[in-house]
Formats: structure tokens, sequence, C-alpha cells
């Protein structure tokens, strides 16, 4: 404020002219010394004013000549003819400390839980790099193990194949055309009402997550959502360009779309493990978001209908270790993607499984 910066100035003349010499000096000198910056210019008695130090501080001066209070004291030296001076001892005293506060006990753990996260983040990038070293190495193994038995070479960049996800009318075309020889799938969505509003949430987000695989997919799946209907139907509704999802949706059940004996519902409590695709075969995966509050239902259900069932080999080929072995349907469904690609259940089961399901050490090659 150009009006208080004037008033102050005029005000430290007058006591500089009225006070003795040796005053006029010293309080040029505590002026300058402590750069005192006037957060407020609020006066008081005759003989007394309030002085603030940064911001928080505040120190108060007494003279016989009246108060006064400046904008910023080296300006203020200057206009009186006085250098500013270093400060002496009584005024460093007085003068605010620039040391930093010691932390408190929330304060220093969060600053060690930020330097843990910290490390963690490093570590974990680290594996990845790894992670994707061993996979691009089971790969080149299963690529020199096809060639050597006389099979056709598979493309060893995504740029020698053809491109099929994205939008465009001819991307579309191809994805069409291929999806249409694929392997089915069908998402049995006939769980609603066994639901939470949170879980049906839950399941329509892995099903787009499914669906952009498939899309991206080389070798795409033929993919239905049967008993399509209640809170599922409403939430699929709500997801931005699901009418264009190239899918067979269907309200009616998926016994009712395909012939009971070409169904195998793919359950983790089947006796039965899968070996190999049957291009014949229908694989049911169920739509359901339970968080294992319903364990066994999707068996169960498979049992009473009479269906034949199949379990994913997962034992023989990965080690989870003590962790929770559910699959959530998007896991499911790109393992399945990355078998149909790959012809290996080790690399779709590396390539489609999060890394924190994985056993430290299981991220290897065979």
């Amino acid at each position: 404020d150009l009006s208080v910066h004037s008033t102050l100035l005029t005000r430290l003349r007058a006591a500089a002219s009225a006070a003795s010499a040796s005053h006029s000096a010293s309080l040029v000198r505590a002026l300058a010394s402590e750069r005192i910056l006037c957060a407020r210019s609020r006066w008081k008695t005759p003989g007394s004013a309030s002085w603030a130090i940064g911001t928080s501080r505040f120190l108060t001066m007494s003279s016989t000549d009246g108060g006064v209070c400046a904008a910023e004291a080296p300006a203020a030296a200057k206009d009186v003819g006085e250098q500013p001076e270093t400060a002496t001892p009584a005024a460093a005293a007085e003068a605010p400390s620039t040391a930093p506060y010691p932390l408190s006990k929330n304060q220093q753990k969060k600053q060690i839980r930020k330097e843990r996260e910290k490390e963690q983040r490093v570590e974990k990038k680290a594996k990845g790099k790894e992670v994707k070293k061993q996979r691009k190495a089971v790969e080149r193994a299963e690529r020199e193990k096809l060639e050597a038995e006389g099979g056709a070479p598979a493309a060893r960049r995504k740029d020698d194949l053809p491109r099929v996800g994205g939008r465009g009318k001819g991307n579309r075309e191809i994805f069409d055309e291929l999806r249409v020889s694929g392997q089915r799938i069908a998402i049995d969505l006939g769980f609603d009402a066994d639901m939470t509003e949170r879980e049906v949430k839950s399941l329509v987000l892995q099903l787009s997550h499914l669906y952009g695989i498939n899309r991206k997919s080389q070798t795409p799946m033929k993919l239905h959502f049967t008993s399509v209907n209640g809170r599922t139907d409403e939430q699929l509704k709500k997801n931005s360009g699901f009418p264009n999802w190239r899918i067979e949706l269907c309200e009616k059940h998926y016994t009712e779309v395909f012939p009971k004996g070409d169904i195998v519902y793919l359950t983790a409590e089947s006796d039965v493990t899968l070996e190999a695709f049957s291009p014949g075969d229908v694989y049911v995966i169920g739509g359901i978001v339970d968080h294992n509050r319903l364990k066994g239902i999707t068996y169960k259900k498979a049992e009473e209908l009479g269906l034949r069932t199949a379990r994913l080999p997962l034992a023989d080929h990965v080690d989870l270790g003590s962790g929770r072995k559910v699959l959530t349907v998007n896991h499911v469904f790109h393992i399945m993607q990355r078998f149909a690609e790959t012809s290996s259940w080790r690399t779709a089961f590396l390539d489609a499984l999060p890394q924190r399901k994985l056993k430290a050490g299981e991220n290897g090659a065979d």
C-alpha cells in the first residue's frame, strides 16, 4: 500500500530528526538488522508501536519521540542516510529463528511411510521388468520349439500382425470375421439377485475389461453374455459405447441358447482339469462377484443342471502360495484368451494373473 508506505517513511524521518543522533542511529540499525516488515499498520498510544516480524512474531519498541512502523527496514535506513549494519547479538537474539521445527510423531511416521512406499515402487518396477524378460524368454522358447517341429513360425513383433482392435470400419470388419470362427465363451450373468449393488458394479467393470481384452486380441473369442437382466443390464447400459460392443447379447439362460451336450461350466470345485479347447464346446464362466461369500455356487448350479464341469490347470503350472486363489471374471477370460493365442497354459497364467497373486520366484521360465 503506497499511502501506508509514504506515511511510515514520513514518520521515520520525523523521529530521526527529533531524536538524538545516537538514538536515531540505534533505531535505524535495529530496523535494518531485523528487516522488520509491518504486517498491519495499527497505531497505538504515543510512545509505542506494534512491530510484525514476518507474519507471526511481534516486537514492541518504545521511544520518547513517538512510535515508528517501517514497511521495510533497508529502504528506511537508506532514506535517513544510514547504511544497514550487521545485526547486533541482542538483535539477533530477538530475530525469529529460521531453524526447522522438530517433526511430531505423526509427521515422522508419515515421512517413514512415504520413504517405504518409494522403495516399494522402485522394487515393483524392477520386478516388473524381470517378469517381462522372463515371459519373453518363455515365448521365445516355445516359438523355437514350434519352428523345430515344423510348425508355422509365430510373428515376432506386434507390427507383423494385422491390427484387430481400434476404431474404424475396417478394424470392426476384421474383428467380426475373426470372432465368428473363435472359441465360444459364455458369461453367465444369472446371479444378479445374489449380489449387492456394489458387487454388481464391480462385475460390470470386470466385463468392460474382459471385452477390451477380447477386442485387442489377435485371436478373439466368440463372446456371449447370457441371462442379461436386472441391475446388471442397467449398469451395462450406463457404459458409454456398450450398444456398439461386438458380442452376442441374450436375455435367455445359456441352456436355452446352446445344447446341453456342448456346455462345459468352468468352476474351481470341478474334478476335471481342462487340458485343451474343444472347438465344438461352449465354455461358461460364472459372472459373479461375491468375495468368496457364495463359495461353490457355480458348481452346485452346474451339477443340478447335469452339465459337464472343468477347472483351469492352475496348480499344475504356477504356484499362488498362500494367497487367495479366487480369480475374477476378467482374469479367467484373459487366461482363456492367452491360451488360445499361445497354446501354453503357463504363458497364459503368467500374462493374465496380476503379479501380487504369484508366489515369489514363480515368474521364471520353465
